[in-house]
């Protein structure tokens, strides 16, 4: 299990910016489903209507890119690209 921050907000970094006001990402494999990332959204589960998102394939991942960059978030593109590279290699 990789755990890293994939999205926060555009604006200026506070002090207080806990890790639940940022979107994570998890690259995870189990036997039964294969590879998949799982997107954590933590305190914005009632903006993205789900508080995890399970991608296993690339049209998934990328629809939560999407999302993403219409809600104003700004993506670790290093993040994204290792969570697409995991997906499409196992």
């Amino acid at each position: 299990m990789n755990n890293a921050v994939l999205a926060k907000r555009k604006r200026l970094i506070h002090y207080f910016d806990l890790a639940m006001k940022k979107i994570w990402i998890s690259i995870e494999h189990d036997y039964r489903v294969g590879s998949y990332a799982l997107v954590h959204f933590l305190d914005h589960s009632e903006l993205f209507g789900e508080q995890y998102i399970a991608c296993e394939n690339q049209t998934d991942l990328n629809n939560i890119k999407s999302k993403l960059l219409n809600n104003g978030f700004k993506i670790d593109w290093t993040e994204f690209n290792k969570a697409l590279e995991w997906i499409n290699d196992h």
